[in-house]
């Protein structure tokens, strides 16, 4: 018996299974991470005033990390791109948003300028990590007329993030903070 993997079988085939629970799922991952890649791209321009104050910033220092974790991004797209592919995108995604809250929380706890721009480099690199497992799902969708409202979704939710950036900065920046965590040797913030 010979199969025949011709266009119209491969059609007729996808859509007799349908749209059902794996694509909802699929949706479902897609959002946080264009939410993530978003948030990754437009936060710095919103922390460098306040980093100018608490890391005591010159203009060069401000330029370096809006640009520094798009370094960490071109350094790592290619090895990312050959681990996805080799490790599996289900368990590179998992291990990429793991890792990414990690360093995101370690990069909260930046007290010089040295450790903030190292730590945005590494979230440059993470990113690029989680692209390289999250940009082709859409595509995955094989209904041909879905994958357009699916990008059209994508596209929306990287709008919505872009106007509540600026939203959340305006409530949450203004904000006085005292904290002190371990006797001030991890975190001390006085404002």
């Amino acid at each position: 018996m010979k199969l025949s993997m011709d266009p119209q079988s491969l059609e007729t085939a996808i859509s007799a299974v349908g749209f059902g629970k794996f694509n909802i799922f699929l949706v479902l991952v897609i959002l946080p991470a264009q939410f993530l890649i978003t948030f990754e791209n437009a936060i710095a321009s919103y922390i460098s005033p306040v980093a100018q104050c608490a890391l005591n910033l010159s203009l060069n220092d401000k330029g370096l990390l809006n640009a520094i974790s798009y370094v960490g991004a071109i350094s790592g797209g290619v090895l990312w791109g050959f681990l996805v592919d080799t490790i599996g995108r289900k368990k590179a995604l998992a291990y990429g948003c793991f890792v990414e809250t990690l360093v995101v929380i370690i990069t909260a706890l930046a007290q010089s300028f040295y450790f903030f721009a190292d730590s945005k480099i590494y979230r440059g690199i993470i990113s690029r990590w989680i692209v390289h497992s999250i940009m082709h799902l859409p595509f995955r969708i094989p209904f041909y007329s879905i994958q357009g409202k699916i990008q059209m979704v994508t596209g929306f939710i990287a709008g919505i993030v872009l106007v509540g950036i600026p939203l959340s900065a305006s409530f949450f920046l203004p904000l006085n903070v005292d904290i002190t965590l371990f006797g001030g040797y991890l975190l001390q913030m006085n404002e």
